[in-house]
């Protein structure tokens, strides 16, 4: 059994990622656990059965895998005005934001336009709720303190996928409602969440489902479906089923069914590994 990550804090906060909107609110992530009111030490970071699904390496106060505003102390960054672009990774503009603050994912940086970016989750944007990258210039606090994290890299050989529609059919009970990767009934935690919609797929740090500790699935890259951009699979990784449940009595039931992710990389500059739901891809070019 992984090493269990305790609660150091006055009390521990769950927050659950609930769908908003008609664009991509990524409501991927599905916990996030603020630990204690210590900024200074770093959490133990715990891995279930594969390298490649681990938690964060933030500090204990981070609301994984969100991250908290130190001057604030809170999830909520401030931004240095309105109307800035939230892009997906292809640095197609999704929306501007139109609120005062930003939730930001723990650790995720990158550059387009050659411009430093972070990752704005759930932004309130002029085209709904969205998650994507928001310059670090748009953000009124400083930042230098958040690291930069990423999945590694597992080396070895690849297969070449190419990106489809998926259909969420298949995840949904009898009522309709989707199945839940969690034994919970609870808001959020939806395995169709996962899959891709209004035009966008997600590639995510960890996988969702596990309680010792709740990793929370965190959104690293969004990419659009046009143009069916290819993924990577690497075969050191084998795919991973996450357990399904359905809820439609009202209680969390086991199911036979299971949500497959593979491990890889949009073949994209700069390549950067994470996890991605099986129905969204297709083996070939």
């Amino acid at each position: 059994m992984p090493t269990t990550l305790r609660c150091f804090t006055l009390a521990c906060l769950l927050l659950v990622a609930a769908c908003a909107g008609t664009a991509d609110d990524d409501p991927l992530e599905d916990a996030a656990q603020a630990l204690s009111t210590d900024c200074s030490t770093t959490r133990d970071v715990v891995c279930h059965g594969s390298p490649y699904d681990c938690s964060y390496a933030a500090k204990r106060c981070d609301p994984v895998p969100r991250a908290l505003d130190r001057p604030s102390r809170t999830p909520e960054f401030p931004l240095a005005g309105s109307g800035h672009a939230v892009e997906d990774s292809f640095g197609n503009v999704l929306g501007h934001t139109t609120g005062t603050h930003v939730h930001l994912n723990w650790g995720q940086r990158r550059n387009l336009h050659d411009t430093p970016k972070v990752l704005a989750w759930a932004a309130a944007t002029d085209a709904g709720a969205v998650t994507g990258w928001i310059n670090v210039s748009a953000i009124a606090h400083d930042l230098s303190w958040m690291p930069s994290a990423e999945a590694p890299g597992p080396g070895g050989s690849t297969s070449t996928w190419h990106v489809v529609a998926s259909n969420d059919a298949p995840y949904r009970d009898a009522t309709g409602a989707s199945l839940k990767v969690v034994a919970s009934c609870g808001s959020g935690m939806n395995a169709t969440d996962y899959l891709a919609r209004n035009g966008h797929f997600n590639l995510i740090y960890n996988l969702p489902g596990y309680s010792d500790p709740p990793l929370g699935s965190g959104t690293i890259d969004v990419y659009p479906l046009a143009g069916a951009p290819a993924f990577l699979r690497a075969e050191a990784q084998l795919s991973v089923g996450r357990p399904l449940f359905d809820c439609s009595s009202g209680t969390p039931r086991a199911t036979t069914k299971e949500l497959r992710f593979l491990y890889g990389a949009v073949d994209a500059a700069p390549n950067r590994h994470g996890w991605i739901a099986e129905p969204n891809v297709a083996p070939g070019p």
